[in-house]
């Protein structure tokens, strides 16, 4: 499955990556919703990662795209030290000029 290099290089640094290339996969307004929150902007969508990262251990490994290539719809094993351990879950991406502008994990 070949993954858009922006979407590739958020699993990656989601996975454990060098976090200094997050500011490069989305657009300065960006909008984040997870776990019903919603985390608006570059420092914003950088914290709520970090924190996800600090809350416990954990690995997304994607394995299906559907949609366009404006909007993307990743499916995602989630798997890690978390209660309910492991899921599925459907990253729902929307992407401008090769950024992402929003993502709905659900």
């Amino acid at each position: 499955m070949q993954l858009p290099d922006t979407i590739a290089s958020f699993f990656a640094i989601g996975n454990g990556a060098d976090p200094a290339g997050l500011r490069d996969c989305f657009t300065a307004n960006a909008v984040v919703q997870d776990e019903r929150q919603t985390h608006t902007g570059i420092a914003a969508i950088e914290s709520w990662l970090a924190d996800a990262r600090a809350a416990s251990e954990w690995r997304a490994e994607p394995f299906g795209i559907a949609g366009d290539a404006d909007h993307p719809v990743v499916q995602v094993h989630l798997s890690g030290s978390f209660p309910g351990s492991p899921v599925t879950l459907a990253y729902r991406f929307a992407m401008v000029d090769g950024r992402i502008a929003a993502l709905e994990i659900r």
